[in-house]
């Protein structure tokens, strides 16, 4: 049996019995499911592009699943010519085909911009001394800030709608040993010597870095250096994204979030993931856990090929962890113990409920008290406070001293000013000590 398949015009579906064992199915597409396609994948991607102007039009002519020719045409007129684009606003261009018997028309919403060029700072020796002999001292231009650190690196730091493109860097070192100059892991230049200095050339920097960090790997003096400072192209979802906030970034109480799933200047789509979601799940729902965790969430918008993401990081207290704060903050007791003690009920802030105990019968507690019980000499006692909220438990331990009866009348007794080795005359005895107990005397 002979098909010829280009023919049918509707959806079909073909069944082969290909040696008695399997069988393979074909479905074809109709012309207008073909058209349909075309039109999604070109509002997919390109709708709601930037460019800028006068760079060229990246329409395509033909689309990539059926070869058919898509004619372009752009309302204004004016805004393409020579196939570039020629004039900055919004622009409608409507690309038109037919497959078959069906003809389909995409409408395609573009925005053009004011070319992006680069803006050039250039340091020359005479003007980098003032910055990298001066630890911390800061440059303030308008795209980007220029400083260094503890270690004499040179810090660059783009304003906000900047990044850093490029570097370029012209030194040379007194030393004869090899010396380099990295950004991260990037090296920049390397083999700088005494005989061999070296001028890296425009070095495109990977990523759109807000920060670099020009760290030598030993002493050297800068020619030049020129930054390259580049505003951040237009990206629909990213703006999306900067309109997300998440205040306050720390919670002791559990606090559903509010995450937004759709954006509010060009409906991205946001999607989130989390990096504890038992903790705070993608939908904001939160759980206090039992410790305190830093968890990060991370947003990420989309917007037809734009995608951004954004990470926020949220400091959630854990349940425990208050517990053992308040526990902590609790005056100190002892550590030298002769009376009977009153003990906290509750913690000062939360007013959880604090249970005690003691590992000794020198310490007999009751609730919060505590009756003393002391003996001849020295007893070691451990009170413990226990607090409970949720489920969860935490406790301290204050170690005191029971102080012995015979401690404390040995150190009373040592306290007497001593007598005179050698008398003429009667002596004057102490009758008590400090704390009243009766002194008796013999000879």
């Amino acid at each position: 049996m002979t098909l010829n398949l280009l023919e049918k015009k509707h959806l079909i579906k073909i069944l082969i019995n290909v040696n008695n064992s399997e069988q393979i199915t074909i479905t074809l597409l109709s012309d207008a499911e073909k058209v349909n396609k075309v039109d999604a994948y070109l509002k997919a991607e390109y709708d709601n592009k930037s460019y800028e102007n006068g760079t060229d039009v990246l329409l395509p002519k033909t689309d990539p699943f059926f070869g058919v020719t898509i004619t372009w045409t752009y309302n204004p007129e004016a805004a393409v010519v020579a196939d570039k684009w020629a004039q900055v606003g919004e622009v409608e261009a409507t690309g038109t085909f037919a497959i078959g018997a069906s003809n389909g028309s995409s409408v395609i919403n573009i925005t053009v911009v004011v070319p992006n060029p680069a803006v050039e700072y250039t340091l020359t020796i005479d003007r980098l001394p003032d910055i990298i002999n001066t630890s911390y001292k800061t440059v303030n231009l308008d795209e980007v800030n220029i400083g260094t650190n503890a270690s004499n690196s040179i810090i660059f730091t783009a304003n906000e709608g900047y990044y850093i493109e490029a570097v370029r860097i012209s030194v040379v070192s007194g030393s004869t040993s090899s010396r380099n100059i990295k950004i991260g892991d990037k090296t920049i230049v390397t083999g700088v010597t005494s005989t061999n200095p070296v001028d890296s050339g425009k070095v495109i920097l990977d990523g759109d870095l807000t920060t670099i960090t020009l760290k030598a790997s030993g002493a050297l003096q800068y020619e030049f250096v020129t930054v390259y400072v580049k505003q951040l192209a237009v990206n629909l979802a990213r703006e999306d994204i900067d309109q997300i906030t998440i205040t306050p970034t720390e919670y002791d109480v559990a606090t559903n979030l509010t995450l937004p799933t759709e954006g509010t200047v060009h409906s991205s789509v946001i999607s989130w993931t989390s990096s504890h979601p038992a903790i705070i799940a993608t939908d904001g729902t939160m759980v206090l856990p039992e410790d305190t965790t830093l968890v990060t969430l991370t947003a990420k918008a989309t917007k037809g090929l734009d995608v951004y993401e954004k990470e926020f990081k949220i400091n959630v207290i854990g349940i425990g962890s208050k517990i053992q704060a308040e526990l902590n903050a609790l005056a100190v007791i002892g550590p030298n113990i002769t009376e009977d003690l009153t003990l906290p009920g509750q913690t000062a802030t939360s007013g959880y409920t604090i249970t005690w105990s003691s590992n000794n019968a020198a310490i007999i507690i009751d609730g919060t008290s505590g009756t003393v019980t002391r003996v001849e000499l020295d007893v070691p006692v451990v009170l413990t406070a226990t607090a409970t909220n949720a489920g969860v438990t935490r406790y301290r331990e204050f170690e005191v001293t029971v102080i012995g009866i015979g401690t404390e009348l040995e150190s009373e007794l040592a306290a007497l000013s001593a007598l005179p080795s050698q008398a003429i005359s009667d002596l004057t005895l102490v009758a008590t000590t400090a704390n009243n107990y009766v002194i008796t005397c013999n000879s």
